[in-house]
Protein backbone atom coordinates (compact mmCIF):
# COMPACT_ATOMS: atom_id res chain seq x y z
CA UNK A 1 0.00 0.00 0.00
CA UNK A 2 2.89 2.35 -0.69
CA UNK A 3 2.41 4.79 -3.57
CA UNK A 4 6.03 4.53 -4.77
CA UNK A 5 5.77 0.74 -4.96
CA UNK A 6 2.57 0.99 -7.03
CA UNK A 7 4.21 3.43 -9.45
CA UNK A 8 7.23 1.15 -9.81
CA UNK A 9 5.04 -1.89 -10.49
CA UNK A 10 3.19 -0.04 -13.24
CA UNK A 11 6.40 -0.18 -15.25
CA UNK A 12 6.16 -3.98 -15.45
CA UNK A 13 4.04 -5.49 -18.17
CA UNK A 14 0.71 -6.89 -17.01
CA UNK A 15 0.95 -5.64 -13.43
CA UNK A 16 -2.13 -3.81 -12.13
CA UNK A 17 -1.24 -2.05 -8.86
CA UNK A 18 -4.00 -0.45 -6.80
CA UNK A 19 -4.65 0.43 -3.21
CA UNK A 20 -7.25 -1.37 -1.12
CA UNK A 21 -7.97 -1.70 2.58
CA UNK A 22 -6.51 -4.82 4.13
CA UNK A 23 -8.65 -7.19 6.17
CA UNK A 24 -7.53 -9.35 9.07
CA UNK A 25 -8.67 -12.23 6.84
CA UNK A 26 -6.25 -12.55 3.87
CA UNK A 27 -8.87 -14.30 1.75
CA UNK A 28 -11.26 -11.35 2.19
CA UNK A 29 -8.47 -9.01 1.04
CA UNK A 30 -7.96 -11.16 -2.07
CA UNK A 31 -11.69 -11.17 -2.83
CA UNK A 32 -11.70 -7.37 -2.61
CA UNK A 33 -8.75 -7.23 -5.02
CA UNK A 34 -10.46 -9.66 -7.40
CA UNK A 35 -13.58 -7.47 -7.42
CA UNK A 36 -11.45 -4.42 -8.26
CA UNK A 37 -9.86 -6.27 -11.18
CA UNK A 38 -13.27 -7.19 -12.54
CA UNK A 39 -14.95 -3.80 -11.96
CA UNK A 40 -12.12 -1.39 -12.89
CA UNK A 41 -9.86 -3.40 -15.17
CA UNK A 42 -12.40 -5.44 -17.14
CA UNK A 43 -11.25 -8.88 -16.02
CA UNK A 44 -13.79 -11.70 -16.34
CA UNK A 45 -14.74 -14.51 -13.98
CA UNK A 46 -12.55 -17.61 -14.37
CA UNK A 47 -9.58 -15.62 -15.75
CA UNK A 48 -6.27 -16.61 -14.20
CA UNK A 49 -4.31 -14.10 -12.13
CA UNK A 50 -0.99 -14.37 -10.31
CA UNK A 51 -1.03 -13.40 -6.64
CA UNK A 52 2.32 -12.50 -5.08
CA UNK A 53 2.27 -12.17 -1.30
CA UNK A 54 3.83 -13.29 1.92
CA UNK A 55 2.36 -15.76 4.36
CA UNK A 56 2.91 -15.77 8.10
CA UNK A 57 4.49 -19.05 9.18
CA UNK A 58 5.53 -19.56 12.77
CA UNK A 59 7.71 -16.61 13.76
CA UNK A 60 8.48 -15.47 10.21
CA UNK A 61 7.12 -14.93 6.73
CA UNK A 62 7.29 -17.06 3.60
CA UNK A 63 7.00 -15.51 0.15
CA UNK A 64 4.16 -17.04 -1.85
CA UNK A 65 3.15 -17.07 -5.51
CA UNK A 66 -0.31 -18.39 -6.37
CA UNK A 67 -2.20 -18.79 -9.62
CA UNK A 68 -5.88 -18.16 -8.90
CA UNK A 69 -9.06 -18.06 -10.97
CA UNK A 70 -11.22 -14.99 -10.51
CA UNK A 71 -14.55 -15.91 -8.90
Amino acid sequence: NVSQARRTMMMGRGIRPFRIAFSQDPEKTLQTAFNVLKEREGFQSEEKVVVISDVLAGSGKIDAIQIRHLP
